[in-house]
């Protein structure tokens, strides 16, 4: 049994996808409020070229990014994303930030020194302050969650950086045509 064994169920079945430490639902106010904590660190410190998990920034204006962008398109994903956000550099992350956040979202997390716990209030916002640096670095890109997509001439050599950066921090990633990123995001307007 984890630490964190009174906070969250170890596997739960939504939807025939295995979701790993889901937190319980009777901690669902206490998840909500850290929310809202984490959310007043990392709003401020997001750039404009991230448009998921965050307030006023949404698919739309993902999608209005894109297309004003000129150049060629070329996308990818972030593989297993939640699962292998390295809670180590998160910790740090948080901490330059709230010392004592950490102290409130630490039993959420799962065992290993990986991940983060999925369906829980607060991971997508850790899920942003973890990918801000890569944010402020790419002016080009647009990132949407963990899909990203390069708008410029000749993108694939930058691409190859962009995955170099993201390996340097314990993420890989697999190829998404750029078609179906926009079509997918367009088509929910």
């Amino acid at each position: 049994m984890n630490a964190a064994s009174k906070y969250i169920k170890e596997f739960m079945l939504v939807d025939d996808r295995i979701l790993h430490c889901v937190p319980l639902w009777k901690y669902r106010d206490l998840t909500k409020a850290l929310k809202h904590r984490v959310d007043a660190i990392v709003d401020p410190l997001l750039a404009p070229n991230c448009h998921g998990w965050r307030n006023h920034y949404d698919v739309h204006t993902a999608v209005k990014r894109i297309e004003a962008m000129g150049g060629e398109r070329l996308s990818c994903d972030i593989t297993n994303f939640f699962p292998s956000i390295n809670q180590k550099r998160l910790k740090h992350l948080v901490s330059r930030y709230d010392h004592h956040l950490w102290l409130d979202v630490e039993p959420f997390m799962p065992e290993g020194g990986y991940g983060l716990p999925e369906g829980c209030a607060f991971s997508p916002p850790l899920a942003n302050l973890y990918l801000t640096a890569l944010d402020d670095r790419w002016p080009e890109m647009t990132r949407y969650g963990d899909n990203i997509m390069l708008c410029c001439d000749n993108p694939a050599p930058k691409m190859d950086k962009l995955k170099r950066q993201l390996r340097d921090i314990d993420l890989f990633t697999h190829p998404m045509e750029a078609d179906i990123f926009c079509k997918q995001r367009l088509t929910e307007r």
